[in-house]
């Protein structure tokens, strides 16, 4: 089974904090702080389980450097969970990936450790056919 575009959900939040990737501002109409993480996803390995299931193993770039790893669990032809370690914990998000345009949406559905109760937002686009993606990842904590 050929894994749809990979979308790695968001980036190591500390990482990328050290290396000022990491905007943070607040935002006017809630106390919570609004981060917008941007990085680029490269397949590692992907296995196939099942029908429509597999996983994929990706690490997460910005600037040439390595950021973070993540994990896909596809739970589905169109859709995954993804599951990130993190310096402080792990961040989860569920993605819906669009066969068509190898495009990627998808919400940000919690976390562990100091990343526990965090929500936000998803966005993946394709690099070439690579199987890279572009991905843009706000959430709030």
């Amino acid at each position: 089974m050929k894994i749809r575009t990979s979308l790695a959900l968001a980036g190591s939040a500390a990482a990328l904090a050290t290396a000022g990737l990491l905007a943070g501002p607040a935002l006017a109409s809630s106390a919570s702080a609004a981060h917008t993480l941007r990085f680029t996803t490269h397949t590692i390995t992907q296995h196939s389980v099942g029908k429509n299931g597999g996983v994929e193993l990706d690490k997460d770039t910005h600037g040439g450097k390595i950021v973070a790893y993540d994990m896909i669990d596809f739970v589905s032809s169109n859709g995954g969970d993804v599951s990130l370690g993190l310096p402080g914990g792990f961040l989860y998000g569920h993605l819906t990936f669009n066969t068509k345009t190898g495009a990627t949406t998808g919400k940000v559905t919690g976390g562990s450790g100091r990343y526990k109760g965090d929500t936000g937002s998803i966005k993946g686009k394709p690099v070439g056919k690579s199987g890279s993606s572009n991905v843009t990842v706000t959430y709030h904590h």
